[in-house]
């Protein structure tokens, strides 16, 4: 029997939103956390904020799919379906995760907008000496090239509007970004999304008035919520500044002191710290 082609869509499209998953926690994403679950998956059921992300996905990429007409839908359910293996490619690193989870729903609400063209890699940096493996897939992929000239163009701009008691706050956070970008590896694919995500956040920034020293403000919400995630997971103070009101130097300055009294069973990020 021949399959209702809208009853398959419908079905498609909950069978991406229930991944198969690992054993119960307090988060609660689109998906139920049973069962053998991806490092990626298990990450999400363990921390509210992916969770939080998904649940949204979840809804938009529904709401998308409800509206697609037929004969584009196969398409759109194809690049779902590579969108989640990319997503699972990420392990267990949160800010993988949570940067595809922020690429993929500003994919979904307006067509990505497309990196400047470029006919050979040539980022904001000099790609010689010792590189990283980031760096060296940077320095060899045009794509990526343009992304790192965007950021280093919108940061310098956001640099340049602030006044300089609000400065050092940002070029910790850039300092802290890159660290976080290096840590994807030679993961196009994380790396990418770590760059999309930091030029939404100075783009963000830019719109927040100029007073504000917040770190919402100044790092943008995707960036200051991890700030605060990591905070929270290190600090051993009884009024600790883990809260995005408080500039983002302060919350930094708390995550290496944490991370310093932790010393060698630190979790992964606190390396970005030394």
């Amino acid at each position: 029997m021949k399959m209702n082609p809208a009853i398959h869509a419908a079905a498609l499209a909950v069978l991406l939103m229930w991944q198969s998953t690992s054993p119960a926690a307090a988060a609660n994403p689109s998906f139920a956390c049973t069962g053998n679950l991806l490092p990626a998956e298990a990450v999400v059921c363990s921390d509210d904020s992916l969770a939080a992300l998904d649940r949204t996905l979840a809804a938009d990429y529904k709401g998308k799919l409800d509206n697609t007409p037929a004969n584009q839908r196969t398409a759109m359910e194809n690049a779902e379906r590579e969108w989640i293996a990319e997503r699972n490619s990420c392990g267990a690193n949160k800010s993988c995760i949570s940067n595809a989870y922020q690429v993929r729903i500003g994919q979904l609400s307006a067509a990505a907008k497309p990196a400047p063209a470029a006919t050979t890699a040539n980022p904001s940096f000099a790609c010689t000496g010792s590189l990283l493996p980031a760096e060296a897939v940077v320095c060899s992929d045009v794509s990526l090239a343009a992304l790192d000239r965007t950021l280093a163009t919108d940061y310098k701009s956001k640099f340049d509007s602030l006044p300089a008691s609000q400065r050092t706050a940002l070029e910790s956070a850039e300092k802290t970004w890159i660290a976080q970008r290096n840590s994807c590896g030679t993961n196009k694919f994380c790396i990418s999304n770590a760059y999309q995500a930091r030029i939404s956040q100075l783009l963000a920034a830019a719109q927040a008035p100029p007073a504000a020293a917040s770190c919402l403000a100044s790092g943008g919400a995707t960036q200051a919520n991890i700030y605060v995630s990591q905070c929270t997971e290190v600090t051993t103070a009884t009024h600790p500044p883990c809260n995005t009101a408080n500039a983002c130097a302060l919350i930094i300055s708390e995550i290496s002191r944490g991370c310093g009294l932790i010393g060698a069973g630190a979790p992964a990020f606190c390396a970005a710290y030394k």
